[in-house]
């Protein structure tokens, strides 16, 4: 497995465009009031990306292997087995427009190097949110004084408001014997959560989902019930919509 760092030196270069870069962001949103401030900030962040290049610390751990061609039957990946461009906070820095795979597997992510010859794969435990086809993950430590918190890992967060909805994707490799040679497939599973008043509540039918919401679980009943077609067969549209309108009768 091959490492990818850099010496004392090149990292004080790193730390010195960084400080830069974080000072000329505070003068330019101090004085541009037309361009919104995030626009501002992401032009900096790609003139930080380009200048530090492989030196930047997304690019700085071990060598991800891709597995993926030994599995027969699906693959380990979110949405799709293509590379897809995304964006990662990493070590409190944002990495916009990347390539990288987030592997549902063993829940990591997967960086293309710049020389796009490997894959780096990311410290978990320094990634605190990103986003890959239009969701957006954050990461969750396992809180011990709370049983009912999430294990610690990256949640899709379907829906933010006073109640957020989020659901935990994994994918398990089973291995069987169709023709007298083992082979290996995916198997995904999904397991959805409400956060309310800073809990966490493990939800999988409308029952629980409604003992969460139970003083509107009449107004609930009849809103899930008048849209019982659009929620068929999408429970992650429907979960994220029941809790929008929640926040919206309880405001």
């Amino acid at each position: 497995m091959r490492m990818i760092c850099f010496g004392v030196k090149t990292r004080i270069k790193f730390v010195f465009r960084l400080a830069l870069i974080q000072m000329v962001t505070q003068n330019c949103i101090a004085q541009n009031s037309i361009e919104s401030q995030d626009s501002v900030v992401f032009k900096l962040i790609e003139l930080y990306h380009h200048s530090s290049g492989e030196y930047a610390e997304i690019y700085n751990g071990s060598e991800y292997i891709n597995y993926a061609s030994t599995i027969h039957e699906g693959h380990p990946y979110f949405a799709s087995d293509t590379i897809t461009n995304g964006s990662v906070f990493y070590n409190n820095f944002w990495f916009q427009n990347i390539p990288f795979y987030y592997d549902i597997v063993n829940d990591e992510l997967a960086v293309l190097s710049l020389n796009k010859g490997f894959f780096v794969r990311l410290k978990s435990n320094k990634v605190r949110e990103f986003i890959i086809n239009n969701h957006h993950f954050i990461r969750i430590e396992k809180n011990p004084q709370d049983p009912n918190a999430p294990a610690t890992g990256f949640y899709d967060l379907l829906y933010k408001g006073r109640v957020s909805v989020l659901v935990k994707r994994e994918k398990l490799i089973e291995e069987y014997i169709p023709e007298k040679e083992i082979q290996r497939r995916i198997r995904p599973r999904n397991f959805y959560y409400l956060k309310k008043d800073n809990r966490y509540y493990s939800v999988n039918k409308q029952k629980s989902v409604l003992n969460v919401f139970k003083d509107k679980k009449s107004e609930l009943r009849q809103f899930i019930k008048s849209n019982k077609k659009t929620f068929r067969n999408n429970y992650d549209y429907a979960l994220g919509q029941i809790a929008a309108h929640y926040d919206q009768i309880t405001q």
